[in-house]
């Protein structure tokens, strides 16, 4: 499998598609041959009618996992300790 694009990006597995942003896993090629991966968000802006997107690699992401519940608390009106 090697559809990568014109920057040596391609993308893996399906988009996760959810209500008003979808979420996707890419990868680049590096010039050692390495991989690099991250998820990639999407959010559709009417306003400019283009595409936002926000990157965010595997140890971010791993840190964000850890604050979900207390975010989650936020978000709902309770005491957190985000």
């Amino acid at each position: 499998m090697s559809n990568f694009n014109e920057y040596n990006i391609r993308q893996v597995g399906e988009r996760i598609r959810l209500p008003g942003i979808s979420v996707s896993i890419s990868e680049k090629k590096k010039e050692d041959g390495t991989l690099v991966r991250w998820a990639q968000l999407s959010k559709f802006n009417p306003k400019t009618e283009k595409y936002e997107n926000f990157s965010i690699f595997k140890d971010d992401l791993e840190l964000l996992g850890l604050k979900i519940p207390d975010l989650l608390t936020l978000l709902q009106g309770g005491v957190g300790h985000a």
